[in-house]
């Protein structure tokens, strides 16, 4: 029985299984690093609890230069694998995101609607 390893395909399987889910700096984060785009585009987090589609590099950097302009160059965590989302890992971001979760639940609430 002949082995069919390949050494380049390893490589290249290792290397996508280690891009499919990391955490970077935003500054670091380019749309050719993300590979190949799902037919929607990429989910991206925004702090009022929505999230925004990025289809190409003019996304990306105005999704990317909203978040410079609040809060730096945050750490950001891409998981492919799961949902094709880009996630802000920062505190005031998280938090910011949590007020507004909750001022809308506070707001159907007092409309009435049950949640």
């Amino acid at each position: 029985m002949q082995d069919k390893f390949d050494l380049y395909e390893y490589n290249i399987n290792i290397r996508n299984r280690a891009l499919n889910e990391q955490t970077i700096k935003l500054d670091d984060l380019s749309f050719d690093m993300l590979g190949d785009k799902p037919m929607f585009g990429f989910d991206a987090q925004n702090n009022d609890d929505s999230s925004s589609k990025l289809h190409n590099d003019e996304d990306l950097k105005r999704w990317s230069d909203g978040i410079k302009s609040k809060y730096g160059n945050v750490d950001i965590k891409i998981d492919l694998d799961a949902s094709d989302e880009i996630q802000v890992i920062d505190k005031k971001f998280q938090d910011d995101k949590e007020q507004r979760t909750a001022g809308k639940g506070r707001a159907l609430k007092d409309m009435g609607t049950n949640v």
